[in-house]
């Protein structure tokens, strides 16, 4: 296994996780799958924090996304009704730290289909929705942009001219 040499950006936590998970993991080089046992994130969890505590945070944002949704449909429908002018609307809901759940909603949109002969068409579709959960530190920041940009000179390095 190739060593990466220039981790002195990447904060400790995460080198303590990296020293841990990469034992654990074993990679097809002929499919370039790479895995690890199940069970390894709840292993890896810190001390203090359980598997059950994380399905309760898991279970209530899955609950908020959906609580999110409804209630900015609710408002968005009216708000729709009586403004012909607003296309769409948006909620975004505080989580922990810079993280957030993102919801909109859209007056009307159009959606691919298929006619009753099953060609395919593009259609109207009111009330469209999307969601999502935004989480901070899983974007390009902080130790996760250190990394890519690390191992982006590593390949470079390695496999390039």
């Amino acid at each position: 296994m190739m060593q990466v040499t220039n981790t002195a950006k990447i904060s400790q936590e995460v080198m303590d996780l990296v020293a841990k998970l990469a034992p654990l993991t074993t990679l097809d080089k002929s499919t370039g799958i790479a895995t690890v046992e199940e069970g390894t994130y709840v292993k890896l969890l810190p001390e203090g924090l359980t598997q059950e505590m994380c399905e309760q945070v898991q279970d209530h944002t899955k609950n908020m996304v959906a609580a999110a949704l409804h209630t900015l449909g609710t408002v968005s429908i009216p708000a729709f009704k009586s403004n012909k002018d607003l296309t769409d609307t948006y909620l975004s809901v505080p989580m922990i730290k810079k993280d957030s759940i993102e919801v909109k909603m859209n007056r009307v949109s159009m959606v691919p289909g298929k006619d009753a002969d099953g060609k395919d068409i593009t259609r109207e579709s009111f009330g469209t929705t999307s969601v999502k959960i935004d989480t901070y530190g899983v974007g390009k920041r902080g130790d996760l942009k250190k990394i890519k940009e690390m191992m982006a000179e590593e390949a470079t390095k390695a496999l390039g001219k």
